[in-house]
């Protein structure tokens, strides 16, 4: 199972955080829940040409085998993947640089930044969460928000 295969890596095979009490959506019995490929496939064929990732590939990859038309509008890609200089974040591995959102689906990741469909990519490592540290003064704004975030 990925999933726990994923919490163990992260070393919360057995500790789950709490569900947030905020829903976007409710479906109906009679309605389905649209996969993640069908999401990117409405927004790419109504003209969205740029996709941010902030874990693993998997849907993206899914997406550019379901619907390579589709896909194939899409012209930039940000994604936070990889670490260069920092110890990875797989913490069930401490000595290694293997970093999450790679390790999640290394077969994805390897698919869609070998694809050529798309012209721009930027991979924004681990590393760079060095530079947006959480500070005691941020996480004191953020405590004065009137939000879940907060």
């Amino acid at each position: 199972d990925v999933k726990v295969t994923i919490d163990a890596w992260y070393g919360v095979s057995h500790n789950y955080l709490p569900y947030s009490p905020r829903h976007a959506h409710t479906i109906s019995e009679d309605e389905q829940v649209p996969s993640a490929s069908d999401v990117y496939k409405k927004h790419a064929d109504a003209g969205v040409t740029t996709v941010l990732t902030l874990g693993t590939m998997t849907s993206l990859h899914r997406f550019m085998l379901d619907f390579p038309q589709s896909y194939s509008r899409l012209t930039h890609l940000f994604a936070m993947i990889g670490a260069v200089d920092v110890p990875g974040n797989i913490f069930t591995w401490p000595a290694s640089h293997a970093e999450f959102n790679a390790m999640g689906d290394p077969h994805a990741a390897r698919a869609i930044l070998a694809s050529t469909e798309i012209e721009n990519v930027l991979l924004i490592p681990l590393d760079a969460t060095n530079d947006v540290p959480m500070t005691e003064s941020y996480l004191k704004r953020l405590a004065t928000l009137r939000t879940p975030e907060g």
